[in-house]
Order: C-alpha cells, then structure tokens, then sequence
C-alpha cells in the first residue's frame, strides 16, 4: 500500500480490501486464502475478514475455501471509465483508425510503469488476443509505454528504470537499461515509438502520444501487426501518419472538452516525489 497510511484520514481497512481485490490480478483460477494473503502480503486473518466482507457485499464467490470475483467487480472499473472524458470522447478516432488499417488498434495510459488499457479493438484475425480494457503491460518494452515515458524528465526516467524489473519477454526484447533509456528519448524526439517483437514474437506496433496542450503526453495511441503481413519500414510508412491524424484529433477534442492534465505534468516532469506512481486520473485531468 502507498499513500500517507499515518493520515487520521487514511481508512486502513478500505486500504487492505482494495489490495485483496488487487491480489486477484492474473491469477489463473480460484485462490485459497492463504494465497490471496501471500499475494496481498496481509495476513491471513485480516485477508479472511476482508473475504468475508466482500462476499457479503457481492464481490467474491466462495467454493471449497477457493475464491473468485464476481462479475459485481466490473463496476468499480466501469466507474472510472464512464467518468473520463477519454472514454467517451476518443473511442470515435480509435474505431477510425482501426476501419483504416485494419489492425489492431489500442488507446492507454500510464499507471504506477505499467500501460493500463483503456480501449481495445482486436483484428479478428488475432485469435489468441488476450488484451482486453483494464489489461496492464510493463510500459518499458511496450511501444505506447514508450511515447508516454518519454513525457518523464530526464531524472524521473532514470528513477523509473533504476526501480524497474526488467525482464527478457522475448529473445528481442531490449533489456540494457541505457538502450532502454535511449529508445525513450528516441521516441520523445521523433514523436512516436515502436516496439518489433519485443513483448510477443511475430507481433510488431507504432505508438504515438496524445498531448495536451503542453505538449505532455496524456494517453497514448498505437497500431499493432503481424510481423510476416506488415514490414517495419510499411509500419513506419503507412501506419503512422493515420494515427498522427487521429492523435492530433484526439488532442484538440480533450483540449476543447477542458481535460488538463495538470497534477500529471508536474509528476511527469520529475517535480513528484513518486513521477510514475498512480496517475490515470492525473494523467486526464480528473
């Protein structure tokens, strides 16, 4: 848990049943208790209550001692999503691009180094396709983690990859953090951002930020593809200047909608103490 938990305000209680619920995350099946209280890094006894009380309440299913959400859960996600102007606004320009291209086509945000989707429009053809919106991806190998890291300062980003568990997704996946750092400043320079094959082999995407007026990243718009259909150079070629138009149509609607992203510029350029950490309701101004 992060926050001032020695607040009078700070609720305890919310606090550990929000992180029981956070523990659910990829897990493959039903969770024991003891699990949930390993994930949650809680004890057992204070995970339990919190189980009950969510079980109560509608959250959570119980079968054998094993627990699952409900689909009661979809609400606190939905909330976010039905009060952002992003959601509402852009999903228009994103189904665009997709009836353009003809691909993969995503819209997401930074969140604690990790892209969070906010929408997703899946090709058919991708059978396998498991993102879907709330999907969480680590932000440094992503190509839309890119152009949204690149709105970090120069100190916050170095912070960012210092703390960073970074992994070798795939055999092309760039894991020399000063390689990393120089792909983010590439991408910061150029204005969008790729990503060949580095989280999926056989999958390649462009990614281009949507600024605000500032010129600081709020979100971040890409196109992904097969590798055997789409070369690098075609990506780069015909891709990228559809999702410049719709990013830049994207920006002004955000702008005209008076979506600042204040509190998240200030993270963004390393003033904040924590420059990555919660931001998706600083990131669209709420």
């Amino acid at each position: 848990m992060s926050g001032n938990e020695n607040s009078r305000d700070f609720v305890r209680a919310l606090a550990r049943g929000l992180a029981v619920i956070e523990s659910f995350e990829s897990a493959p099946g039903p969770v024991s208790l003891s699990d949930l209280a390993a994930r949650a890094k809680l004890s057992r006894g204070t995970v339990r209550r919190a189980l009950l009380t969510l079980q109560s309440l509608g959250y959570l299913h119980e079968d054998d001692g094993r627990f699952t959400l409900t689909p009661r859960t979809l609400r606190l996600g939905y909330s976010y999503l039905s009060s952002q102007p992003v959601w509402t606004l852009t999903r228009p320009y994103v189904e665009e691009v997709y009836a353009q291209t003809g691909e993969s086509t995503s819209l997401s945000v930074l969140d604690e180094g990790m892209i969070v989707y906010l929408i997703r429009i899946a090709a058919p053809r991708l059978l396998h396709d498991r993102l879907t919106i709330g999907s969480r991806l680590p932000a440094y190998p992503a190509s839309m983690g890119r152009v949204l890291l690149a709105g970090l300062s120069d100190e916050a980003l170095r912070k960012y990859l210092e703390e960073t568990d970074i992994r070798q997704l795939t055999p092309l996946t760039v894991v020399d953090r000063e390689r990393i750092y120089a792909l983010i400043q590439q991408a910061r320079k150029d204005g969008y951002a790729v990503n060949d094959q580095e989280m999926e082999l056989g999958l390649r995407s462009i990614a281009v930020p949507i600024t605000a007026a500032n010129g600081t990243p709020m979100a971040a718009l890409n196109v992904s593809c097969s590798t055997v259909r789409t070369s690098y150079a075609e990506m780069e070629r015909n891709l990228l200047p559809v999702l410049r138009e719709a990013a830049r149509k994207i920006s002004d609607v955000l702008r005209h909608a008076g979506t600042q992203p204040a509190s998240h510029a200030a993270g963004q350029r390393g003033k904040a103490g924590n420059p990555i950490g919660s931001q998706i309701g600083s990131q669209l101004g709420s």
